[in-house]
């Protein structure tokens, strides 16, 4: 009889394979490993003194050298931004922009210059005058003579200060405003002293003195004032007003003198 055959053993299952994730650089390795490989030999043991030293003993994953000491900038430096900076905003922006208002309006640019019929500059729509001719219309009272380097240098009298009745009823009779409402321009300084404009009714109360000095009829008068209003921009940014300036300019002309 033959010998009984052993049992087989159960075979062992295959291991499941565990799935990787994909490598990186076409599964190349990194280069330090790869040239490390390549030599032969590769670095193992603590990081260099150099690195725990900027690290302060903690090199690893992550951690960055300490930002260099502040030095302070040099005198060279300073003096060559301090020059840029001049020239920028001294020179270049200030040419830049008068340039750009010559070509965009140079008239406003020069001053809002006036000039007579020879070509010279008699006078600024911006500054007023002190104008005096009975045949004119005169502008509001100027505690600096209507000088633009000039400051008032005085504060306006209070409403309880007996100085302002006295400054207001030499006003009245100057202006020969007795037995009239009298604007309140015309008996009040500007604050700059040099304001140029008047409200209409400041201009229409002086139509019987200009009408009687020179010879000109009220009615002609109230239309030449009329002509020379100056109506709020868009109609309602800022009052109506007249400029003296030129009302009296364009005065000259009809007058002949």
């Amino acid at each position: 009889m033959s010998a009984p055959r052993p049992a087989l053993e159960a075979a062992a299952p295959e291991p499941t394979p565990t799935p990787t994730a994909p490598a990186k650089n076409g599964g190349k390795p990194p280069r330090g490993i790869a040239a490390a490989s390549r030599s032969g030999s590769v670095r193992s043991g603590p990081p260099p003194a150099r690195l725990l030293e900027e690290t302060g003993g903690t090199a690893g994953p992550g951690t960055y050298a300490p930002e260099p000491p502040y030095r302070r900038p040099s005198m060279r430096a300073a003096v060559g931004l301090l020059v840029i900076m001049v020239v920028l905003t001294g020179v270049a922006y200030p040419a830049a922009v008068t340039g750009f208002a010559q070509l965009v309006t140079p008239h406003t640019a020069n001053g809002s210059l006036i000039d007579a019929p020879n070509g010279t500059a008699i006078a600024s729509s911006l500054i007023g005058q002190n104008i005096t001719n009975q045949s004119l219309f005169w502008l509001r009272p100027s505690l600096t003579d209507y000088s633009a380097t000039v400051s008032s240098g005085e504060s306006p009298y209070g409403p309880t200060d007996p100085l302002l009745v006295n400054l207001t009823e030499y006003y009245i009779g100057e202006y020969g405003l007795n037995g009239t409402t009298a604007p309140f321009d015309l008996v009040s300084p500007s604050e700059s002293g040099i304001d140029p404009d008047l409200t209409p009714a400041a201009v229409l109360v002086q139509i019987p003195r200009v009408a009687a000095a020179s010879h000109l009829s009220e009615a002609y008068l109230l239309d030449f004032v009329n002509s020379h209003l100056q109506l709020p921009v868009l109609g309602f940014i800022g009052p109506t007003y007249v400029n003296v300036i030129t009302l009296d300019i364009d005065l000259i002309a009809v007058e002949g003198h």
